[in-house]
């Protein structure tokens, strides 16, 4: 488990924190490490017993093991962290009455938290050798938006959306053609909404991954 290096990524975000690790039993052992009030304040150990899907289960507890340590590294009180999610399923921290933010994303063997005491991020990675049907790629670009598809790998273009998605928090209702995207430099672009609002986005390579980070702009 390590955090992302992104002090040479340009225009990234002040205030966020990628924490990654690749899925393994290490994170096993290390989940019965840790004090058992942290424990039951932070992992829901009824529900990882029931996950019927070993990938899944490895899954959440890899994401929770993460945070755990994003939050020793911000030095935010474990004993009053809460992990909770609003009615739409976006995950949110909540430190007693103060709230702050937090988003997760996995590939077949990785798995990224992102976490900010005051942007309302949303992250998405993908591995660089993913193929994407051309289906879905037309599905989800607007006509302004077919020059960036002669110019980036569609995974980027993906994971970008994505992001967008998670940091508005409204899933698989959203229709990613309404999120148009706009190339600003090398590795920033700005989303705008139908409705005129925009959003902040950071896309670079790390890890074999392609990673976006959303947020309002």
């Amino acid at each position: 488990m390590k955090f992302l290096d992104t002090s040479s990524i340009q225009s990234f975000p002040e205030n966020v924190l990628i924490a990654w690790s690749k899925m393994g039993d290490d994170q096993e052992a290390a989940m019965f490490a840790i004090p058992q009030d942290v424990v039951n304040s932070v992992l829901d150990l009824k529900t990882i017993e029931e996950f019927g899907n070993e990938q899944r289960r490895k899954e959440h507890i890899t994401s929770r093991m993460l945070m755990i340590l994003s939050s020793m590294k911000r030095a935010w009180n474990l004993k009053d962290l809460t992990l909770n999610k609003t009615d739409l399923g976006k995950p949110f921290i909540e430190l007693g009455d103060e709230h702050r933010f937090i988003s997760f994303s996995h590939s077949k063997n990785m798995v990224m938290c992102a976490t900010s005491d005051t942007l309302d991020i949303g992250l998405d990675i993908e591995h660089c050798e993913r193929e994407v049907n051309p289906a879905i790629v037309k599905r989800i670009l607007s006509e302004n938006e077919w020059k960036l598809h002669s110019e980036e790998d569609p995974i980027r273009l993906w994971t970008m959306k994505e992001a967008a998605v998670k940091s508005l928090g409204t899933g698989l209702r959203t229709n990613l053609r309404e999120l148009e995207l706009q190339k600003i430099s090398d590795n920033k672009f700005m989303i705008t909404l139908n409705k005129g609002d925009q959003l902040n986005v950071i896309s670079f390579k790390a890890e074999a991954h392609f990673i976006a980070v959303a947020w309002p702009g």
